[in-house]
């Protein structure tokens, strides 16, 4: 009976101190990033929110300074801001979706599913060139203008993709890479044109409503949107308001608003199975040509690349997409060896690298 007791005590013991290591090494990186994101914040270099998950369970979020300077808005992990080209991984999601449905086809050319497409460049380019950026498309945001007066115009989809997605092909389909909003935008217009539903439809109905996404949707001009975080620009040392943009133009390329929560959710509902199906996940995971200079590769409507978490060399696989857009930047990197997921918003408008920065610091930690 005493053996029994001393090795039910020393078990115990054993699980106490296991539990307590793990507590402790949890907080102490909880902290580090805390401590960390804290020092870009009072730098006056970033604000926004972040969200960190292990294993489909949040291990850390916070919000940093403010999400409406005018009213003197806390930035909080459920204040909602435009995701810009974040919306991407959204529209391939959809897409795929379809193609597992059988109604849309990744060899299919885009004038298999929009009669009115010019036909020299409807005829060549596939649904597979659009979704990996290989389509030879000129960039709509490339457009003279585009990005100083002729987003402010209240253009329908249909109109911008007549007037600044139908260019003559830069370059062979297929042959390179070159990142492009314009063929996410056709995209969106051939998911509209396959199933008669609005893309904010499909949305809600494929993806918001199976990963219980209750603060995400589709921005619009019109719309009135509560806990809603504002854009600013630095020009010098202070910031100025974000310019105004029309929205209704961007939809499936760059048109969704979310919070790090829902991103949150729409992860998990990837890892569950909730969205698609693990053949399909594969498909569009899969990288298919060098992409940004060498630094990672694109898949459908995926960036593949890889972190280094020491000094010693080794590195982890990762997979995401950010947006940039007049004052706002967000970034979601999802680690899937080890199922962690890195989610980071910010309205100072402080560049892609530096969250990239960000994450792969952040990362480090994780990885103590």
């Amino acid at each position: 009976m005493k053996t029994i007791r001393l090795i039910t005590k020393l078990l115990t013991f054993i699980s106490l101190f296991l539990y307590l290591s793990i507590s402790i090494q949890a907080q102490s990186k909880s902290e580090l990033i805390d401590e960390y994101m804290a020092e870009y914040f009072k730098k006056n270099l970033f604000h926004g929110s972040v969200l960190i998950s292990k294993d489909s369970e949040v291990i850390f979020e916070k919000g940093y300074g403010l999400a409406n300077r005018e009213w003197n808005t806390a930035f909080k992990p459920d204040t909602k801001m435009d995701i810009a080209s974040m919306t991407k991984p959204f529209t391939s999601m959809l897409v795929m979706q379809q193609v597992e449905s059988g109604n849309i086809k990744l060899d299919g050319k885009i004038s298999d599913y929009l009669e009115d497409y010019r036909k020299d460049v409807g005829e060549k380019v596939s649904i597979h060139h659009l979704l990996s950026n290989t389509s030879g498309i000129p960039d709509i945001m490339e457009y003279p203008e585009m990005r100083t007066k002729l987003i402010q115009h209240s253009y329908t989809v249909d109109y911008a993709i007549k007037q600044f997605c139908s260019g003559d092909l830069l370059f062979e389909p297929g042959s390179k890479f070159q990142y492009c909003s314009s063929g996410f935008l056709i995209l969106g217009a051939i998911l509209e044109r396959v199933t008669g539903k609005s893309y904010e439809a499909l949305l809600k109905e494929y993806i918001f409503t199976p990963a219980e996404m209750k603060n995400s949707g589709v921005d619009k001009d019109s719309l009135i949107l509560e806990n809603r975080a504002s854009g600013y620009i630095p020009k010098g040392n202070h910031f100025i308001r974000e310019p105004y943009m029309n929205m209704d133009m961007t939809t499936s390329a760059g048109g969704m608003y979310s919070t790090v929560e829902d991103i949150f959710k729409f992860n998990k509902a990837i890892n569950d199975g909730k969205l698609l199906s693990e053949k399909y996940l594969n498909i569009m995971f899969t990288p298919n040509v060098e992409a940004f200079g060498g630094r990672g590769k694109y898949a459908y409507g995926w960036v593949l690349f890889k972190i280094p978490v020491n000094d010693s060399g080794k590195v982890a696989e990762a997979v995401g997409h950010g947006g940039t857009f007049y004052g706002k930047e967000t970034l979601m990197t999802r680690l899937p060896e080890d199922q962690y997921l890195i989610v980071i918003f910010c309205n100072t408008e402080v560049g892609q690298r530096t969250l990239t920065k960000m994450t792969m610091d952040i990362t480090r930690i994780l990885y103590r």
